[in-house]
């Protein structure tokens, strides 16, 4: 059969805006259009995110057709009563064509929907903290707050003075992010689990985070670095029409992804690859790392060495081309696959990702060098790490070579000299002993200096790539510092 189906969100007030609109329409057609096997329904996507995810819905509302279970398009039409009944009953593009029609969901989209006036379905066109205000949330309604849309949110205790002088400067946030991020507070003293379960260590927290995806602040804590802060998160990815152009988006940032399609393809299948691709990425905070090409030549010139037939998304790191090989609109793919590729293989320890490397990772191996005893040789074993980085994602891709488990490994590197006092407390490492190997098992709480024959891990590729493999196989002592994540980096 024939189904309109409309997805919405309670909360949304782009869909209570429509509600009688489409009320409207259902009301007036739904006799006439179920004589014709065409059936209007609706879905709550609060209650039903999964269904909601697969059938292609990135923002509120979304009004998609589906034929024999298949989706067909998505209605590219103004929501308001007049264009929602003439998209029904047009002659070209109209529903009642695709009673006779065997067009699956790759079939073209009508001219009629790709010419139509823009709707508000998008999340771009989403107002967020319309009143400016900041929103208490708690341990009940933290989960339905912020199921939509992006949030920064502020974890403190009420006792702590960093937190009262913030206090009024987080009211400011919230008056200069007006309109287009949420911003929130949880009091820790009163939501100690809820603030466990976002891995708060320290007060205050900043979080950035977008359906429970976060990013922490870590710098000054005065209003225009967090504006700041929020507005390079939120940037909208960039249009790219030369290899120049790709070539600065690839130089501005250490990992850079591509997704390139030809704009003169308008099947539904290329639709929603853009939205799929579009909305993962900005809900990982990774837009400004995202060049857009909608022009198939453009495309193959600057990459010249580009097989794949479009649309495709690739990532750019470590001199490396990745191509992302899984179904482009299935979410938890995709989302798992930007989540692998969004650090280069062996990034700096800072204090800005320290988080997301320790806690997005089974192990997480770091590479301590000291340039005050000469910058060749700190980058003589930084590169080793490097080496060994690279063999060990060749080996766990093709699933041989002794990786015996699958572990999700990372690396890094840092300069000891920069962070003598951290590694001294937490690894109990001292400058004289540089460069060193530590290998962190950060759910577990423990970390490994020494290789299976109890030595320091040495700093070679060949060392650390045997160490980490030990590591990963359960057969390196462990060390064990009741937490030492919990000392925070400071």
């Amino acid at each position: 059969g024939i189904w309109l189906v409309k997805h919405y969100s309670p909360f949304c007030p782009h869909c209570r805006r429509m509600a009688p609109e489409w009320k409207r329409m259902t009301d007036e057609m739904a006799e006439d259009m179920a004589a014709e096997g065409i059936t209007f329904a609706e879905v709550n996507c609060i209650d039903s995110r999964k269904l909601c995810d697969s059938n292609h819905v990135d923002g509120y509302p979304t009004i998609n057709l589906f034929v024999d279970g298949k989706f067909i398009e998505e209605m590219v039409v103004r929501y308001e009563y007049s264009f929602m009944k003439d998209y029904i009953g047009a002659d070209n593009g109209s529903i009642e064509a695709y009673g006779s029609d065997s067009r699956t969901a790759d079939a073209e989209a009508s001219p009629a929907a790709v010419e139509a006036a823009p709707s508000d379905n998008t999340e771009d066109d989403a107002v967020y903290n319309q009143s400016g205000q900041v929103v208490v949330l708690t341990k009940e309604n933290f989960a339905k707050e912020t199921a939509e849309g992006p949030w920064f949110v502020k974890f403190y205790a009420p006792w702590c003075p960093h937190c009262q002088t913030l206090a009024p400067v987080w009211e400011q946030v919230s008056e200069r992010l007006k309109g287009r991020v949420n911003v929130g507070k949880v009091n820790c003293d009163e939501n100690g689990k809820l603030c466990a379960e976002h891995n708060v260590q320290g007060f205050p927290t900043l979080q950035l985070l977008w359906e429970g995806e976060p990013t922490v602040f870590k710098g000054s804590r005065d209003l225009e670095n967090m504006v700041n802060f929020v507005d390079t998160m939120m940037a909208q990815p960039r249009e790219i029409k030369s290899a120049e152009e790709l070539q600065k988006l690839k130089s501005e940032n250490d990992v850079a992804f591509m997704f390139a399609y030809d704009k003169a393809d308008t099947s539904a299948r290329t639709k929603a690859a853009l939205a799929h691709v579009t909305a993962n990425i900005r809900k990982l905070f990774l837009s400004k790392q995202l060049g857009i090409i909608a022009d198939a030549g453009i495309a193959r010139a600057v990459v010249p060495d580009m097989q794949q037939s479009l649309p495709v998304l690739m990532a750019f790191k470590d001199g490396r081309t990745m191509t992302y090989t899984g179904t482009i609109t299935a979410d938890d793919q995709l989302r798992e696959w930007l989540y692998a590729e969004r650090f280069p293989l062996l990034p700096e320890f800072t204090r800005e990702n320290a988080d997301s490397l320790f806690y997005d990772s089974d192990y997480l191996v770091l590479g301590i060098v000291n340039f005050a005893s000469g910058r060749e040789l700190a980058d003589e074993y930084r590169d080793n790490v490097r080496a060994a980085a690279m063999e060990y994602q060749r080996l766990t891709d093709h699933k041989k070579g002794g990786v015996t488990k699958h572990a999700s490994v990372r690396f890094a590197w840092l300069d000891g000299g920069e962070w003598e006092s951290y590694i001294g407390r937490v690894f109990r490492i001292q400058r004289t002993q540089l460069p060193a190997v530590v290998i962190v098992q950060p759910s577990e709480d423990h970390f490994f200096t020494l290789n299976a024959r109890g030595q320091p891990i040495e700093p070679t590729r060949a060392g650390v790539l045997a160490a980490v493999r030990a590591a990963v196989d359960g057969k390196l002592q462990a060390q064990s510092t009741k937490s030492f994540l919990a000392r925070g980096v400071k």
